[in-house]
């Protein structure tokens, strides 16, 4: 938005870098309702391993980022299951 963009600047605020804005867009939160009772299963630690290494490959495609720039963190409260995921992204230099 170029009009918040001037606002900022008028009010003196500094600009954002591109990665930050990145950053804030690519945090992702998935929620579910689980059935009454369901406890986690075993394999649940590798899934979520597993999960953190497949976005990790997709998003590198795209932008620049390190291996251990993801987070991913499962929380369970009650019957509800949220999954959030977090990536930083690295500077572009150049164009691209």
């Amino acid at each position: 938005m170029a009009g918040l963009s001037l606002l900022d600047r008028w009010l003196g605020r500094k600009p954002r870098s591109t990665a930050s804005i990145a950053k804030e867009r690519l945090t992702m939160v998935l929620m579910r309702e689980l059935p009454e009772g369901q406890a986690s299963s075993p394999e649940e630690s590798a899934r979520l391993q597993q999960l953190q290494e497949e976005i990790l490959a997709v998003v590198a495609k795209y932008y620049p980022v390190d291996a251990d720039a993801i987070k991913v963190h499962l929380e369970r409260k009650e019957n509800v299951e949220m999954l959030e995921v977090n990536i930083t992204l690295n500077e572009r230099t150049g164009s691209g």
